[in-house]
């Protein structure tokens, strides 16, 4: 007959064989219900990597939009204006409220596909969320494109000029988005006799966003998406698509990095003899150098670019693909070593290729800087500019000529001066010699 000891023991064995038991067909009941990754899925949680340089770039400061931010207590009083753009929407289109939460039930696994981590919220609420963010998205861009769509004088965002601006800036986070085809789909619902009176729900969008994007073709990339029909996952992916150049990039036959092809700064190119000019190409991306010329596309710099830029990288570094380009992340990864100090972003300043809208030509080099921190770049398909510019700087004697030329040959005066310093200095040596051959030996 086993002891005490030995029975505490055997049960404590039984136990642990009983927890164990549990905790496998408990595991087991998880892997039976996983469900596959979606091929859809586009709406991301921005990587920590990114995330925590500026984690303000990333996160909603007056509306959250979607499951991913839903109920953040600084936010939720914001939901009760949702609420009522909600009731203008359904009054001033006759939508039905039943049609909307049935549009979005019938869609509700492949809505919950588009965010790439699993939504926590049951089908009821998630519904609900979808329901009223959406219709206050779709009323929100109808008010803006169409005037008397607006009844009330108070509205509480275009009355007040920063919370508008607060609500574009919101509607550009990665995390604060809505699939786009269910924006569409609600927007089908409006009566037809209404609609023929009203642009495309992808036109509306373009015209709320277009003074955001910073691309002088950007209408003609419009034109060319709205005709072939382009799907566009979100807003976030609708200002990227139109930053793309008209026609794709070729990838450069080159296994060369940013770190092993690391280019001039400005200020270096300049002293030897680069001349810099604004880029007239089919996107900010569209950079050139060709006979001692870099060609640079115009950016624009304001308070609201490196949120832009953060976001749309965020994107591309998470939703990238083989057979995608990772433009910005490419551009931004140059740029940033083009001006790295606050004396070659000047210089860009000065030549029209950098519009400065931050005063402080230094926040502008540590804004590209920081961009480009914690990014990732597969393929660097400036390599080939770069070696251009590394082999115009080898050649030593044009940075000398050009530096004489830059310092003391720069303006007529400058020249006559220089010329005269050099005929007394060579008059000095010749009355020295003089004097020296005039001197008796002993």
């Amino acid at each position: 007959m086993p002891t005490e000891s030995e029975a505490e023991i055997e049960s404590e064995e039984v136990r642990g064989k009983m927890s164990d038991d549990k905790m496998a067909h408990d595991i087991e009941n998880q892997l039976d219900n996983l469900s596959g990754l979606s091929p859809e899925r586009c709406i991301y949680r921005v990587p920590e990597r990114l995330r925590q340089v500026n984690e303000k770039a990333y996160t909603p400061q007056v509306v959250y939009v979607g499951p991913l931010h839903h109920g953040n207590g600084p936010l939720k009083a914001m939901e009760e204006h949702k609420l009522r753009y909600l009731k203008h929407f359904l009054s001033k289109t006759k939508v039905k409220l039943s049609d909307c939460l049935q549009k979005i039930q019938e869609q509700e696994k492949e809505l919950r596909g588009f965010y790439a981590e699993p939504i926590v919220f049951d089908k009821g609420e998630f519904v609900r969320i979808v329901s009223v963010d959406a219709a206050f998205v779709i009323d929100l861009l109808l008010r803006f494109e169409v005037v008397n769509y607006r009844e009330d004088e108070d509205d509480y965002i275009f009355s007040k000029p920063t919370m508008k601006s607060d609500v574009i800036r919101d509607l550009q986070l990665l995390e604060n988005q809505l699939p786009f085809f269910i924006l569409q789909d609600l927007f089908k619902l409006i009566p037809p006799q209404l609609q023929l009176q009203l642009p495309s729900l992808l036109e509306i969008s373009y015209n709320f966003f277009q003074s955001e994007i910073d691309s002088e073709v950007k209408k003609e990339k419009f034109n060319k998406i709205s005709s072939s029909g382009v799907e566009v996952k979100h807003f976030v992916d609708l200002i990227r698509i139109l930053y793309l150049p008209l026609e794709p990039k070729k990838k450069p036959k080159t296994t060369a990095t940013p770190k092993t092809r690391d280019p001039p700064n400005v200020t270096e190119l300049h002293q030897a003899g680069a001349k810099f000019k604004v880029g007239k190409g089919s996107s900010l991306f569209d950079i050139k150098f060709s006979c001692g010329i870099l060609k640079i596309p115009k950016l624009r710099v304001d308070d609201t670019t490196d949120l832009k830029l953060r976001n749309l990288l965020a994107f591309e570094q998470c939703h990238h693909r083989k057979e995608e380009e990772d433009c910005l992340a490419n551009y931004v990864f140059l740029m940033k070593r083009l001006a790295k100090t606050r004396e070659d972003v000047q210089l860009l300043v000065e030549k029209g290729i950098i519009e400065n809208w931050l005063g402080d030509t230094q926040k502008i080099s540590n804004l590209l800087h920081d961009l480009g921190t914690g990014m990732i770049v597969d393929d660097w398909y400036y390599a080939p500019h770069c070696e251009k510019l590394i082999e115009y700087r080898k050649v030593l004697c044009r940075g000398w000529m050009v530096i004489l030329k830059q310092k003391y040959f720069n303006t007529p005066w400058s020249t006559i001066s220089v010329a005269a310093a050099v005929i007394l200095l060579i008059l000095t040596l010749i009355q020295t010699a003089c004097s020296y051959k005039s001197v008796p030996l002993l």
